[in-house]
């Protein structure tokens, strides 16, 4: 015989009944259950075991047989899933692919209709706006179409107003032009000037093809007058007023035999006043008449506003000029009369419009 001392016999003589796995004499794991018996007073054990892999070798293969079949349920259920994702999607990336060559300006795309699901109700949707999109892009040309024959038609109007204002304005230049040729006539001739003044030069740049600027110059007997005058407005108006202006000291001179310079501004002012101004006008000139005795080799004159410069050894001196235009103004008294000093080597420069920055160096008023 042989001793059996175990966890289970051990614990069954200590009065304990349960049932464990545990190593038996053996040393192999076992499923024993065990229970203390008193019979006559003697202390017996009841002990039943069995190997613990025989006990659960049903378990374990049923245990496996489910881990399998759960394993192969999983696949199942991926490859079903991937199936019915695959069959869902498609027709959704097909109508986005639609809706992408919608966007892109093809409106010529077919998109499949049909289907009785949520997809096919989105694919209702994009029928829809495609035939709505392309009505409105064929309404546009439409309307691009009428807009660009309007534009045309403007187009041809506009043309035919701007060679009408050019040709008007072409008429409007030729006949400035014409009466700058007259103007130009009646300004003193550089011939003229150099037989009678050979030391001069004359700057004259009127702002516009005529100008109410002018230098004008006459020979009466012995005695050489020289005008340079800014007459009332610019470009034809001013023009205007020169021819005006000129005639009237031409008709002081020539006609009336007026010598002294202020006496011949006192008769210009006259016939300004009586001729333009009788409704309030303020129509005249500022400027300067020069004359030049050659008999008594006396340089007088007579200035309205315009000061005459006399430049010598390196000086600018002003000359005095009356305050007040050869025309109405705030003052009518008469031009006075007055004598140039000049002697050999003074420059003398008489104008009719002098930009007061060319003269601000140090001068003296004389």
């Amino acid at each position: 015989m042989q001793e059996v001392k175990t966890q289970g016999t051990e614990e069954a003589l200590k009065g304990v009944s349960d049932t464990r796995i545990f190593e038996d004499y053996r040393g192999v794991s076992v499923l024993s259950a065990f229970k203390p018996l008193d019979i006559l007073n003697m202390h017996w054990v009841i002990l039943s075991e069995i190997d613990e892999a025989e006990a659960f070798a049903e378990v374990n293969t049923l245990r496996n047989n489910i881990i399998t079949a759960f394993a192969i349920l999983l696949l199942f259920v991926f490859a079903t899933s991937y199936f019915v994702s695959r069959e869902i999607t498609r027709p959704l990336k097909e109508l986005t692919i639609d809706a992408q060559e919608l966007g892109n300006g093809n409106l010529d795309i077919e998109i499949p209709t049909g289907r009785k699901d949520e997809i096919g109700t989105l694919a209702d949707s994009f029928k829809k706006m495609q035939g709505s999109i392309g009505k409105l892009i064929g309404d546009l040309r439409q309307m691009n179409h009428t807009l660009e024959d309007k534009v045309e038609e403007r187009t041809a109007e506009v043309v035919k107003q701007k060679n009408v204002i050019e040709e008007k304005q072409k008429e409007i230049v030729d006949s400035i032009m014409y009466a700058k040729r007259i103007q130009a006539t009646i300004l003193a001739s550089e011939t003229f000037l150099n037989k009678n003044l050979p030391e001069h030069f004359v700057y004259f740049k009127p702002k516009d093809i005529v100008s109410g600027d002018f230098y004008w110059a006459t020979l009466k007997d012995n005695r050489f007058y020289l005008a340079t005058c800014d007459s009332t407005g610019h470009g034809v108006p001013g023009a205007f007023m020169s021819l005006l202006n000129i005639s009237f000291l031409n008709e002081a001179i020539t006609q009336k035999n007026i010598e002294q310079p202020n006496e011949i501004f006192n008769h210009v002012r006259k016939r300004l006043i009586k001729n333009i101004s009788k409704e309030g006008g303020k129509d005249g000139m500022d400027g300067i008449l020069l004359c030049i005795d050659s008999k008594t080799n006396q340089y007088t004159y007579s200035a309205a506003h315009n000061k005459p410069i006399v430049i010598s050894n390196g000086a600018i001196n002003e000359y005095h000029a009356d305050k007040m235009p050869i025309g109405i103004g705030v003052r009518e008294d008469d031009f006075s009369h007055n004598a140039l000093p000049l002697k050999r080597r003074h420059y003398i420069y008489v104008y009719g419009w002098l930009c007061g920055s060319i003269w601000r160096t140090k001068r003296k008023e004389i």
